[in-house]
């Protein structure tokens, strides 16, 4: 069956009581005694007027969604075997993290109603992190940063990280980042992929990067200073043609004002 309906007081079911039971009169709460439908192409379908409207039960919607959530659960593990990380982050391009997956929360710290993934991990982590994920940005291509030694619950960690940059065709300035976390034991002795990390190093980059987003930003605000500047000019201009348009205006209700007065004579 549908669910609840909640109506305020100046609100009535009128031609749609039939499909609903009332569970408070008072208070107005009703219950749907139809079956659920799926909305086509809308937001909300008023039942019976829906042309095609498509039932389905509850078991198999929650069998369809266990399916798929089954299906993405093993990509990830997946995911994370081939490429030998522990945990993934993904971020769109506000850095807010919008989906994870494995074992997180090894890397980020338990912050409420904080979304930001560099404001979610420790201080040398945060940072190792940012200059990765603005270098994995600029270059458009995978970037990798080991050793990376940080404390957490008091405790010193040593991880690498993999950031790999999305850039959707339709939209490439709404892309997404998937950043990969792995903690290591020990330093490894092999050769392998990606950049050792120094902490003097990441952080003169970072602040190189923030002089690069402060020019940036510089630039955008003299730009929409001299849009402004030459929208204030028009409007100016504007403001002149229609002075004068006024004053035109006023010269011919004079002059129409003279016209009367002579016409007003002559009839006398």
């Amino acid at each position: 069956m549908g669910g609840y309906l909640f109506l305020g007081p100046s609100e009535s079911l009128g031609t749609l009581r039939k499909s609903f039971t009332a569970i408070d009169e008072k208070w107005k709460i009703y219950k749907s005694n139809q079956a659920a439908i799926i909305l086509n192409n809308t937001t909300y379908s008023t039942p019976g007027l829906d042309r095609h409207p498509t039932y389905v039960t509850t078991k198999h919607t929650s069998q369809e969604t266990l399916k798929k959530s089954k299906f993405t659960e093993i990509i990830h593990q997946l995911l994370l075997e081939e490429s030998g990380y522990d945990a993934g982050v993904c971020v769109d391009n506000t850095m807010k993290i919008v989906h994870t997956f494995g074992n997180y929360s090894r890397f980020l710290l338990p912050k409420i109603f904080n979304f930001n993934l560099i404001e979610m991990l420790p201080t040398v982590l945060s940072t190792a992190t940012s200059t990765t994920l603005r270098k994995a940005l600029s270059q458009k291509k995978k970037t990798v940063l080991r050793e990376i030694t940080f404390q957490k619950d008091g405790l010193d960690h040593t991880a690498d990280i993999l950031v790999k940059p999305f850039f959707p065709e339709s939209s490439p300035s709404e892309y997404i980042l998937v950043v990969l976390f792995k903690e290591t034991e020990t330093k490894s002795a092999s050769i392998v992929e990606g950049e050792v990390f120094h902490m003097e190093n990441q952080t003169l980059q970072q602040i190189e990067d923030l002089k690069g987003e402060l020019e940036s930003v510089k630039q955008e605000l003299k730009e929409t200073y001299e849009t402004l500047e030459e929208s204030n000019t028009n409007l100016a201009y504007h403001n002149e043609e229609i002075l004068s348009f006024n004053e035109e205006m006023q010269s011919s209700n004079e002059e129409l004002q003279s016209v009367n007065e002579e016409l007003r004579h002559s009839y006398k």
